[in-house]
């Protein structure tokens, strides 16, 4: 009995739900102008392309030995036009660092609060050591 109650309620929760968004197809396609690509067996590449809306992009990596380990290195920039009109660049580079974009449009942290900056600079400047007590 109460398998059937909770069957029904399933069901009926089911039922209830609202439809799936149905996806939605672009209204126009964007066409490619321009597009390059190259590699090589030792890992360095290159890429570029330019899309009919102003999309731009342009990267190029390499493999290095870091630490004894291979390491895919990067650097490109991408571009691309907003619904105002205004274009956009970014530029970046990845590698064991990190990935590190640069650009006008990213946003930036606020400046560390002066009270703060000077306690990072006298920890800096007093490094904790560990007393050993003789037991």
């Amino acid at each position: 009995m109460i398998r059937l109650i909770i069957s029904i309620l399933v069901v009926g929760v089911c039922l209830a739900a609202p439809p799936l968004p149905t996806p939605t197809v672009p209204k126009e396609v964007v066409p490619i102008v321009s597009q390059e690509s190259d590699s090589n067996p030792d890992g360095q590449y290159n890429f570029a392309f330019e899309s009919g809306d102003g999309t731009q992009q342009q990267q190029s990596g390499e493999v290095k030995i870091v630490e004894d380990k291979p390491v895919i290195s990067v650097s490109g920039k991408f571009s691309y036009v907003d619904e105002g009109g205004a274009t956009h660049e970014v530029s970046y580079t990845a590698d064991e660092t990190g990935y590190h974009p640069e650009g006008d449009t990213l946003p930036v942290a606020p400046p560390i609060p002066e009270a703060i900056a000077r306690s990072l600079k006298y920890i800096e400047e007093h490094p904790y050591t560990e007393e050993k007590t003789e037991s």
